[in-house]
């Protein structure tokens, strides 16, 4: 009883916020390797692509570092197939002086893993490839206020180098407080607590103001010129053709893909 007691009241240790080693998802890195290992066979354009926004420093798990940039080696082959991204890895390893048959076996579990493959690995590489370099991004935060830290204590400080050192403090703060809050709960309403508001319309009855409206069909069904004649009438003040009124005048965004 004592000791339950001891333990229920013992104080939470203190965050460093200046060690990296907890900005890390050994989940999003494991998928993302295994994803890219499924795209090396089958869509090459790809995994070189989603590989380019990568560096081998981003990953953190076991031999991650290695088996990412045996993948990108792989993937600048014509046809390159997993026994390249192997055949890589184990090059890789040898001019290290480390023996490749442990990084081997942890290529193997993670193709065997099989997070994505098919055509969703192309998405799930790209997501996952996402959330790595973010991360790494953060750890090169924290390294690098480490160091800019280490330099005011022991050299004399330009006033550029403290400015420096406390907007990294303060988004070091910033990532630790969105860590924290991670557990928070949905917040739930129901439509009775709810105000509602009058719609305002830019075409009445047809497009709101402040809203996303859709406009779909088949292809050839002039959904473009529809879009584009909408265009010209918000633009010049025209008139809307169903007899409601004139369109508001203003500016359009209007891009594509």
């Amino acid at each position: 009883m004592t000791a339950t007691r001891k333990a229920r009241h013992q104080k939470p240790q203190p965050v460093d916020l200046l060690d990296p080693s907890g900005i890390v998802n050994v989940q999003a890195e494991r998928e993302c390797l295994a994803a890219l290992l499924d795209l090396v066979d089958r869509d090459t354009a790809t995994a070189t692509a989603v590989a380019g926004s990568l560096a081998g420093d981003a990953f953190t798990v076991d031999y991650g570092p290695e088996i990412f940039r045996a993948i990108r080696a792989a993937a600048a082959k014509t046809k390159p197939s997993i026994s390249d991204v192997l055949t890589a890895l184990r090059d890789e390893l040898v001019r290290q002086n480390i023996d490749p048959a442990d990084a081997a076996g942890k290529l193997a579990a993670i193709a065997e893993e099989r997070f994505a493959t098919g055509h969703g690995a192309d998405r799930r590489a790209a997501e996952r490839a996402a959330v790595v370099r973010e991360l790494f991004a953060r750890r090169q935060t924290v390294r690098a206020l480490g160091d800019a830290l280490r330099r005011v204590h022991d050299e004399r400080p330009m006033p550029e180098e403290l400015e420096a050192a406390a907007a990294g403090v303060r988004e070091v703060a910033a990532m630790a407080a969105g860590r924290q809050h991670r557990g928070r709960r949905l917040r739930v309403r129901t439509a009775s607590e709810i105000e509602p508001l009058p719609i305002e319309w830019l075409w009445p009855r047809r497009i709101s103001r402040g809203s996303l409206t859709i406009i779909t069909g088949l292809p050839g069904l002039s959904k473009s010129l529809l879009t584009i004649d909408i265009t010209a009438r918000i633009t010049t003040g025209g008139k809307w053709p169903d007899g409601t009124g004139s369109a508001p005048s203003g500016g359009v965004l209007l891009f594509g893909t």
